[in-house]
């Protein structure tokens, strides 16, 4: 068909034919290009997609917490016995000595080349007039009554051990010989025996050896006499 005659019967057509004729054709060409556009959409997505596969994304690492056991340092250790004054046990290393006394005993390397015990661990009696205190109260001036030039307390940690004793370490206040203060090596109490008036205390008397100080009173245990 002619499409000079097909405009000319479009015009001939009454107002009401031609603006559904009219609107027909927009509906088809609408259509049309909304299929035109999902098509190139569909192919710029796939696109993108392949792009976003290609980018290497940076791995997060998971922390796993350990489970591995912390090892004992004193379970090959020595183990010294005291069945007086209440009894108690305590380990020291393989490659030291003690020497004993009556109410303690003194610990040191084999080959020593100081003249003294490094760790001094005994019975310290409290004194009459400390007997009613309660243990807790009485570390806080134990050193004061017992030593000599001992003033005050420095520090102060309470501490359950392995073995689930109390102990008390501590430090002080004290004026040596030529009058200069200084501050003490610790001093580990570790219970009161209220029918001796006393308890068992711990001396470390080298800063070079303080750990193992730390390690000696964590393995410190009152064993009484059956």
């Amino acid at each position: 068909m002619n499409i000079n005659n097909y405009i000319e019967k479009l015009r001939a057509l009454p107002d009401k034919q031609k603006k559904i004729i009219m609107w027909i054709i927009v509906a088809v060409l609408g259509i049309i290009m909304v299929f035109f556009w999902f098509n190139s959409a569909v192919k710029n997505i796939s696109k993108i997609g392949e792009g976003f596969k290609s980018i290497e994304l940076p791995q997060v690492e998971t922390q796993v917490p350990s489970t591995e056991i912390q090892k004992d340092e004193t379970v090959d250790w020595k183990k010294y016995m005291m069945s007086g004054y209440g009894g108690f046990e305590i380990k020291y290393p393989p490659d030291w000595n003690f020497i004993e006394y009556e109410s303690g005993v003194e610990f040191h390397p084999k080959n020593n080349p100081y003249k003294q015990g490094i760790i001094t661990v005994g019975f310290y009696g409290r004194g009459s007039d400390y007997c009613k205190i309660p243990f807790e109260d009485y570390v806080k001036i134990a050193a004061p009554s017992e030593i000599q030039g001992y003033e005050s307390i420095n520090t102060i940690e309470k501490i359950i051990n392995s073995n689930g004793v109390e102990m008390y370490k501590t430090t002080w206040n004290y004026t040596d010989l030529k009058g200069s203060k200084k501050i003490s090596l610790p001093i580990t109490y570790f219970g009161i025996k209220a029918e001796l008036c006393g308890g068992i205390e711990a001396f470390l008397n080298n800063s070079d050896y303080l750990d193992i100080y730390n390690k000696v009173i964590f393995t410190f245990k009152f064993t009484p006499v059956k």
